[in-house]
């Protein structure tokens, strides 16, 4: 960890006029693209403090990841279930791709595993896996199977909030809303392990697995963070607990930082929380007046 505190440096303005749900630096650090209710995607040069690009699409943008491989690429979902890619972020020239995928439903979370060149998708209750067979083409859909044997496909209870391929691409972690965690084989499409939270947290809001792909944080729903072990405990390692008491049923992003030491996540409140990982220590609180969620 860091000894100093982060301190304000940069304020992006001008940008979204609505809610932001989703931001997301790309590899190499130096861009930041953002979503909102609002139906656009901003690139902004984090360096520069500026807006390089502004990319509208049909409805509210819920989810973006950076494609790993491909340079100056986006993978966008929205919540009309429109899935896109665009290339060449730059206003000379850039490229949209539709992804389809057999079907059309809100999206509400993607990953790209770079060593299968796999994207995950969370469309509607369901999750699909399709392959980029060529630059910006998918094919070879699957669904896995529901997180309970036997339940219904237009359960909403049943979606995910958060995807994550370890690092062969073969196995994909499921954070679903109120049906734990479940590493699937995505080959197989069967589950290999469970977390269930424990009945007083009965949701799970987002969740974020550390480098080493040793431990997941799970923002509870409820008054904080959960730390467990992957595929091995069953109850929270570590508990890290928000400073104020938060607006029930929000969800709200975490993540890990500074190479694992560190978790972070957002709150009702406005202010974005940062816990020590191994002390679970409440490390700085960083303010955002003005806002209702972070």
């Amino acid at each position: 960890m860091a000894s100093t505190a982060y301190v304000p440096v940069l304020t992006l303005k001008n940008g979204h006029s609505d809610t932001v749900n989703v931001v997301a630096f790309s590899p190499e650090g130096q861009y930041l693209a953002s979503g909102g209710d609002d139906h656009a995607v901003i690139i902004w040069d984090i360096l520069e403090g500026e807006q390089v690009l502004r990319l509208p699409f049909e409805s509210t943008v819920d989810t973006l990841v950076w494609h790993p491989v491909q340079k100056d690429t986006i993978i966008v979902g929205c919540s009309s279930g429109a899935l896109q890619q665009v290339c060449y972020l730059n206003l000379l020239r850039c490229e949209t791709y539709d992804v389809h995928l057999g079907v059309r439903s809100h999206i509400y979370s993607l990953d790209y595993g770079s060593a299968t060149s796999c994207l995950a998708v969370a469309i509607g209750p369901g999750v699909y896996v399709a392959r980029e067979s060529q630059p910006n083409r998918y094919t070879g859909t699957v669904r896995l199977p529901p997180p309970i044997a036997g339940s219904k496909a237009e359960d909403s209870r049943d979606r995910a909030v958060a995807l994550r391929f370890e690092r062969s691409g073969t196995r994909l972690v499921v954070s679903y809303l109120t049906h734990g965690i479940i590493c699937w084989d995505v080959h197989a499409r069967r589950s290999l392990w469970r977390i269930t939270p424990p009945e007083i947290y009965p949701a799970i809001g987002h969740s974020a697995i550390n480098k080493k792909f040793r431990f997941i944080a799970v923002h509870n729903f409820k008054d904080g963070v959960h730390l467990y072990s992957l595929g091995a405990e069953q109850k929270p390692l570590r508990h890290y607990k928000f400073d104020v008491e938060p607006i029930p049923d929000v969800l709200l992003q975490v993540s890990f930082i500074h190479g694992g030491q560190a978790i972070v996540c957002g709150t009702t409140t406005g202010n974005v929380c940062i816990w020590q990982t191994t002390t679970g220590e409440l490390y700085q609180t960083l303010a955002h007046q003005g806002k209702l969620y972070a």
